[in-house]
């Protein structure tokens, strides 16, 4: 059994339920399916850089983090990162008016407080 790929995949699971993302999101995110997805985690092994760097970057945080532990967990606050993932889902046309309402929310704060 190769505790550090246990270890590995136990970080990336608790990171993407704390952003409230599923499996079938991260296999999305990374290109490949769900069933590939899940055979890395049942086969308990360490990905290929290319893919640790790929979830490092969906899950907000750092391979360093993902294979030791070490450092941050996340680069931003998990309410942060849910909102990307929820924008992430919409088309720019979707996204337009949100940001917008957003922009003007933030300006008003700056400017008022």
């Amino acid at each position: 059994m190769n505790i550090k790929a246990q270890e590995f995949w136990h970080r990336v699971s608790e990171l993407a339920n704390k952003q409230g993302l599923l499996q079938s999101q991260i296999a999305d995110k990374l290109g490949v399916s769900l069933n590939t997805y899940k055979g890395w985690i049942q086969h308990v092994r360490l990905p290929d850089i290319d893919l640790g760097l790929k979830l490092a970057d969906i899950l907000c945080t750092s391979v360093d983090y993902l294979v030791n532990g070490n450092g941050k967990e996340t680069r931003l606050d998990p309410d942060t990162i849910k909102i990307i993932n929820m924008l992430e889902s919409l088309t720019p046309e979707q996204r337009k008016p949100i940001v917008i309402l957003v922009e003007g929310q933030v300006n008003y704060w700056r400017n008022n407080s």
